[in-house]
């Protein structure tokens, strides 16, 4: 069904024009920003700080090094305690490395996809897992992929891991 229009000039016309609601200059003026007040991050008092860095270093004694990458990861770079952090953060990475080579075995063996495209869906992978998982082939070496995902190797070689373990990926 369509509307007929009034002619131009009709009164109907003016009269719809000052019905329509308009913006008055107080609604287009933007809020009023307000101050922000003092350190927008959360809170990592002394007493906080070091009990997170004595939770890092007994998962680090327990050779859980994800947690403990994931908590010196989490301490301000800024902190006091910036050198030990550092130094954990670094440890955690050179043996997590070791042991996603240890478990992928040799660079230059060529993985392939071991589940199908339903069962893929059930593993919720991220979309950065999913990129790797995509590249997986059957013909591309391990070493390849680390070049092809355009990611730092570490996160790569996390991932690929991580696909090992879920069965999603073999040699």
């Amino acid at each position: 069904m369509t509307t007929r229009r009034p002619p131009r000039g009709s009164s109907d016309e003016a009269r719809d024009l000052h019905e329509r609601p308009t913006k008055r200059p107080a609604q287009l003026q933007a809020p009023e920003a307000e101050e922000p007040s003092g350190d927008l991050r959360p809170s990592t008092g002394p007493r906080v700080r070091r009990s997170i860095l004595i939770r890092m270093s007994e998962l680090f004694a327990d050779a859980r090094f994800e947690e403990a990458l994931a908590l010196a990861q989490s301490i301000p770079k800024t902190s006091d305690d910036h050198v030990i952090v550092d130094t954990c953060e670094r440890e955690c990475r050179r043996r997590l490395q070791d042991r996603y080579f240890a478990h992928i075995g040799r660079l230059d063996a060529r993985p392939r996809v071991l589940v199908s495209g339903s069962a893929v869906k059930a593993l919720a992978l991220d979309h950065r897992a999913a990129f790797v998982l995509a590249q997986v082939d059957g013909a591309t070496t391990y070493e390849s992929l680390l070049d092809l995902s355009g990611m730092p190797p570490f996160e790569t070689l996390r991932i690929l891991d991580r696909l090992l373990a879920l069965g999603a990926i073999g040699a």
